[in-house]
This record gives structure tokens, sequence and C-alpha cells, in this order.
């Protein structure tokens, strides 16, 4: 969305905007399913949208940036860049999916992979210090996304 459209809506609409975008994909992802829509509405108001153009880094390998990523549309490559500038392409992530999961609820965790677009990419981009205040209205939810996050991390 560009900023020139949304800075001259009113905030109820551009709330109802962000949701129209990122509600799906929120509702859709594993972390946030099930959840209740006055939540997911105002987690969706957090999501900062970014575009990203091929070849672009969107995260590289050790960055800790408290950052959860939803592909909006386009690719991304997952990768490892070697120390002799080698690359291995783990997996190409699509429209729907997202990565960051642990960065995006924990401070200090650094990425294990590097994220580039493969085409030109919309992101969407929830930072762990814009939807902390959300949590704390929404304690069930917070204890919910917390479990299945662990439970994810339990398997692996």
């Amino acid at each position: 969305m560009p900023r020139i459209v949304t800075d001259t809506m009113a905030y109820t609409n551009q709330c109802a905007l962000k949701y129209d975008v990122y509600g799906e994909e929120l509702r859709n992802s594993y972390l946030f399913q099930d959840l209740k829509e006055s939540f997911l509405r105002q987690l969706s108001n957090s999501i900062s949208p970014v575009m990203f153009f091929p070849g672009n880094y969107i995260v590289q390998h050790g960055d800790s940036d408290q950052s959860m990523y939803f592909v909006h549309r386009g690719q991304v490559d997952v990768l490892t860049v070697h120390p002799n500038l080698t690359e291995t392409i783990h997996d190409v992530l699509h429209s729907g999916e997202m990565f960051g999961l642990p960065q995006g609820l924990f401070y200090g965790i650094p990425h294990h992979f590097s994220y580039r677009a493969r085409t030109t990419v919309d992101i969407g981009v929830l930072q762990l210090k814009d939807w902390t205040d959300i949590m704390i209205l929404f304690p069930r939810a917070k204890e919910v996304i917390y479990k299945r996050a662990l439970a994810i991390y339990t398997i692996l």
C-alpha cells in the first residue's frame, strides 16, 4: 500500500484496509489460526508493507531483528551463502508463507538462513515491538501463540 494512499485515509479505514490485505494470511498461518477476529484486526494493523526487488536481501544470516515476515506476493529464496561465496538454495517461499517466526516472538534470536527476493516481493513485516501492547490486551491469544511456537521448536 503506497503511503500516499494510507496517509489520506481515516484511521478506521486504514485498519480495515490492512485487515483486508493481511487478515487471510494471519488466519491461514498456524501461529494465528483460530484466534479472535478482534485480535487479528489489531495485529494486521501492526504489519508494515515493504517491497523488495529481485536479488534484494530481505534478511541475512545472523541478523537479529525481532521481526516475522509474511510473503504477500512474489517468491523468496531461503539460502545459505558459504564462505567461498557459493550459495545453497534450501527452499522457495511463495505467497501466503511466512518466515522469522522465532525472531518475531523472542528477542535476540538470529536468523539461521538468508532470505532474498527471487521476484518482486510484497512482504508484510511484523516487528515484536509493534505488537507487544496488543498481546497485553489479548492474554489468551498470547498464550496460544507462544504454546504453538514452542510446539514447533520442540518438534524440531
